[in-house]
């Protein structure tokens, strides 16, 4: 049960924040920036009225904002070059797992497979 509060309580704070404050972005370094903030609100709202920090369960949470670049930026996929006019800005806390799915290609890719690398 603990573990699934905080889990809501961390996922809401974390979207909520950035919900209100996405329109505030105007470079991937200010995103990058709302994201580390809306990771330290989760935290928080996972805490918040709590007696005893070992009272509150634990989490994993990914999450991030899709973005339209100003600029496309080229990408090397697998030996063929992208014009990526999108990029997905997130960041990871535990073992959490994403995946992108290209229409294109009708396939998923693996955005988080250097979290396990040499586990």
């Amino acid at each position: 049960r603990k573990p699934k509060i905080a889990a809501q309580r961390a996922s809401d704070a974390f979207a909520e924040y950035l919900l209100e404050h996405h329109h505030e972005a105007t470079t991937t370094h200010y995103v990058a920036r709302l994201i580390t903030r809306a990771f330290s609100l989760a935290h928080y709202n996972i805490i918040l009225g709590a007696e005893e920090i070992w009272d509150v369960g634990t989490t994993t949470l990914l999450g991030g904002l899709l973005v339209e670049l100003e600029e496309p930026l080229k990408e090397d996929r697998d030996g063929e070059i992208i014009e990526c006019n999108w990029a997905y800005i997130w960041g990871c806390v535990g073992d959490c797992k994403g995946f992108h799915y290209s229409v294109r290609q009708d396939s998923f890719r693996d955005i988080t497979s250097a979290n396990r690398m040499g586990t």
